[in-house]
């Protein structure tokens, strides 16, 4: 799908797992999608088997749980107007620091 990215909603620097290193991820708005673009929605078979909408509350059904946070948070983001910045899919603390974490 070819679209224009909207603003961005937030950006998560997400700590290293191993055997991952630690990264930023970015959540832009993609807008909506008409129903022209849903039905040429194509999957990459390889990758992908099958896609669905789910709603905020239920993100913690698919999506692993610093995913979820993250999601929740750019939409709640959407919602204010505003753009986030998150430590593993939370907002830092006071100190710049989230619970159990290190920033680089």
């Amino acid at each position: 799908m070819d679209r224009a990215l909207g603003r961005l909603l937030c950006f998560d620097w997400v700590p290293a797992r191993d055997p991952k290193t630690d990264g930023l991820m970015f959540i832009f708005d993609g807008g909506l999608l008409g129903a022209m673009e849903l039905a040429n929605v194509s999957l990459p078979p390889e990758e992908l088997s099958e896609y669905r909408f789910v709603a905020p509350f239920a993100l913690d059904q698919f999506l692993p749980e610093h995913m979820a946070r993250r999601v929740a948070a750019a939409l709640a983001a959407r919602d204010a107007g505003m753009t986030d910045y998150l430590v593993d899919g939370r907002p830092p603390n006071r100190e710049g620091l989230s619970s159990g974490t290190s920033q680089p």
